[in-house]
C-alpha cells in the first residue's frame, strides 16, 4: 500500500476504506462518545458491546490468517471501560470460536463499577459453565509460564496519563515478556492518548484496535512506535458526521485528488515559475537541491538567485534551472547589492523560495527581510531564511500577504524563530504548530516525526510518510523546492504544503527500500520522486 512501507499504516475495518483521515484527542472522544449515544439512543454499554465484538473480529481474521486451529489467548483487563472492552471481547471470542483457550487476566486495585462491573458479572457465569475460559485476578505470577498465541492489552485506555505502578506495571512488563501476537485495545497501555508520551513503560504491541476514530497519542513518538498496525473498529454508528475537530491524518486519496491537474494541451507557463533565492559560500548543494526538487514536482520554469562566487558548482550541478548570479558579500553571500535584481524577476514569477544555505551574514539578513517585507508573490520560507528573520518581522506582513507565506522550521529552527524550547516543540508539536499558525496567519510545516501542518484557520495534517533517513542535511532542501513547485502549478499554500510533505517522505520510503535508511542521502529523493507520484497516480478511486 503507498505510502505505508515505513510509515504510519491505518486499516479500518468494516468501512470499505484503507486509511482514517479525521483524528480526535481524548476531550473529543469523550465527547463523541456521548453525543453519539444522545443521537443514535445507542446506550453506552452496547457501544462497549461494539467494541468487543470489532476486537474480537480482528483477533479472529489473524487466527484464519495464520491457520491456528486451536488458539490460546490472554485477555490482560485493566480496571476501567478499556478492560470492560477486553472482557466482552473474550466473550465474543467463546461464541465464534469453537476451539479456544482464553486465559482472562483481572488487574485491578479497586471494584469494577457501570458498564465494566455488567461485562464482569456477565463474564464470571459464564466461566463457571465454560470449561475454555479461566478467569484469575491479580495473581500475574500464575501466568508467567504461560505461551498464548494472542495477548490482548485491556489494561488502561486512551485516557491513561502518567507512570504505570503496582500491578498496572508488572502487567505491562508481563505482556512485553510474554511470546505471542499482542493487540492492544485502543492504545498500548502506558502511552498518553494525548501525547504519544510514555513515561516509565508501556505495552509494545504488534497491532492497535482502536474505537472509531484515530487517536493524536497514535500519530506521536515514542508511542507511535508502540502502536504497530492501527486498525479501527467500527462502533455501529457514524462518529465521523459528528467530528467537529479540525485534525487530520494525510492518506494517498488525498494527495492524488489534491494533485494539480495536468491537461494535454498545457505549455512551461501553465506550470508556473519558481523564484528561489538561495546559496552561500560552501552551500551550492542546498540551492540546487531546492531547483531541482521544483523542477520534479512539475513546476514549468525553475529560476535559482545566488551569490556569483558560487556560479562555477551551481553551473556543474544544474542544466535545466535558470541560473542567476548575483553581487556577493565578503563571506560569500547574496549582497543586499542584488534586491533589484530579485525584485525584478518576481514581476515574471508565481512563488518565491528563500533560504537554503543563505547564511545569516548580516548584509544577507537585511536582504531576507527586505525581501520578506515587500514581496507580493507566494512565499516559502526555509533554513537560513528563518534564521534571518523575527516574529515581529512576520508580524509587519500583511495578513492578506501572510495568507499566502509558509514556514518550514525544524524544532531547532523554531525554537531560534519563536523562542518556544525544542524539547517543548517535540512534545506538544500538534498544539504548537497549531496555535502559532494561527496567531500570525500563515502556514507552518513544523518538520520531524511526524511533519505537521498547521493552517491560519487552525487545522492540522499529520503526515504518516518518511523515515529516519530523512535526518540528513540536504532533504529539508528539497521539501522547500516541493512545496514551492506545487504552489507555482496552483496549489494554495496549506494544499501545496501537504503534498510536498506527503511525496517527500513517501519518496523516502521508496529509495530506502534499496539504499536503506543509513545510506539514504537528500539527491535520492530527487531520483525517486518520480516514482513517489507514479504510486500516487496509479491508485484506483475506492468506494
Amino acid at each position: 500500500m503507498p505510502g505505508t512501507r515505513f510509515g504510519l499504516r491505518v486499516i479500518q475495518t468494516n468501512q470499505g476504506q484503507l486509511t482514517v483521515l479525521k483524528v480526535v484527542n481524548n476531550a473529543q472522544m469523550r465527547d463523541l462518545d456521548l453525543a453519539v449515544s444522545k443521537k443514535y439512543r445507542i446506550p453506552m454499554l452496547q457501544l462497549m458491546e461494539n467494541a468487543g465484538a470489532g476486537i474480537a473480529h480482528n483477533i479472529i481474521q489473524y487466527f484464519k490468517a495464520k491457520n491456528l486451529k486451536s488458539p490460546a489467548v490472554l485477555i490482560v483487563a485493566g480496571p476501567g471501560n478499556n478492560g470492560g472492552d477486553g472482557i466482552v471481547t473474550a466473550r465474543y471470542l467463546l461464541k465464534d470460536l469453537k476451539a479456544v483457550s482464553i486465559l482472562l487476566l483481572i488487574v485491578k486495585s479497586k471494584p469494577y463499577h457501570g458498564d465494566a462491573k455488567t461485562n464482569y458479572d456477565i463474564i464470571k457465569k459464564i466461566a463457571r459453565a465454560d470449561q475454555r475460559l479461566k478467569i484469575i485476578e491479580n495473581k500475574i505470577n500464575l501466568i508467567k509460564k504461560y505461551k498464548p498465541d494472542i495477548v490482548v492489552d485491556a489494561i488502561f485506555g486512551t485516557g491513561y496519563k502518567g507512570a504505570p505502578s503496582g500491578i498496572y506495571k508488572s502487567a505491562i512488563a508481563l505482556i512485553n515478556k510474554l511470546p505471542g501476537y499482542k493487540i492492544a485495545v485502543d492504545i498500548p497501555s502506558g502511552v498518553n492518548g494525548d501525547t504519544g508520551e510514555i513515561i516509565g513503560i508501556a505495552v509494545k504491541a504488534h497491532a492497535t484496535i482502536t474505537m472509531a476514530l484515530l487517536k493524536t497519542g497514535h500519530l506521536l513518538y515514542p508511542g507511535k512506535s508502540n502502536c504497530g498496525h492501527i486498525k479501527i473498529a467500527n462502533l455501529g454508528a457514524d462518529y465521523g458526521s459528528l467530528f467537529k475537530g479540525n485534525t487530520f491524518l494525510l492518506d494517498e486519496k488525498f494527495i492524488k485528488k489534491n494533485l494539480p491537474l495536468r491537461k494535454p494541451d498545457s505549455h512551461k507557463g501553465s506550470f508556473g515559475s519558481v523564484l528561489i533565492v538561495a546559496g552561500g559560500n560552501g552551500y551550492s548543494g542546498a540551492a540546487c537541491l531546492t531547483s531541482l526538487a521544483a523542477l520534479v514536482s512539475g513546476a514549468g520554469i525553475v529560476r535559482l538567485c545566488y551569490p556569483q562566487n558560487i556560479n562555477t558548482a551551481v553551473e556543474k550541478k544544474l542544466t535545466e534551472v535558470i541560473k542567476i548570479p548575483l553581487p556577493a558579500t565578503n563571506e560569500g553571500s547574496i549582497a543586499l547589492d542584488g534586491y533589484d535584481k530579485i525584485k525584478a524577476i518576481a514581476q515574471d514569477s508565481t512563488v518565491m523560495a528563500i533560504g537554503p544555505g543563505l547564511t545569516t551574514n548580516i548584509e544577507t539578513k537585511v536582504l531576507v527581510r527586505k525581501i520578506v517585507l515587500t514581496n507580493n508573490l507566494p512565499l516559502v520560507i526555509d533554513a537560513d531564511g528563518l534564521n534571518n528573520i523575527t516574529p515581529d518581522v512576520l508580524l509587519k506582513v500583511t495578513k492578506p500577504k501572510r495568507l499566502n507565506i509558509v514556514l518550514t522550521p525544524h524544532p531547532g529552527e523554531f525554537e531560534r524563530l519563536f523562542g518556544i524550547s525544542a524539547k517543548q516543540v517535540n512534545q506538544n508539536r500538534i498544539e504548537i504548530c497549531r496555535d502559532h499558525a494561527q496567531k500570525y496567519g500563515l502556514t507552518i510545516v513544523l518538520k520531524g516525526a511526524p511533519t505537521v501542518i498547521g493552517t491560519p484557520a487552525g487545522k492540522i495534517y499529520v503526515n504518516p510518510t518518511g523515515n529516519s533517513g530523512l535526518a540528513k542535511a540536504g532533504s529539508g532542501d528539497v521539501l522547500t523546492g516541493l512545496i514551492a513547485g506545487f504552489i507555482s502549478q496552483g496549489a494554495k499554500p496549506e494544499i501545496a504544503s501537504c503534498l510536498g510533505v506527503y511525496l517527500h517522505g513517501l519518496s523516502a520510503d521508496i529509495a530506502v527500500e534499496k539504499k536503506t535508511e543509513y545510506s539514504l542521502i537528500a539527491s535520492d529523493l530527487i531520483k525517486t520522486m518520480p516514482k513517489a507520484i507514479k504510486e500516487i497516480l496509479n491508485i484506483k478511486n475506492q468506494i
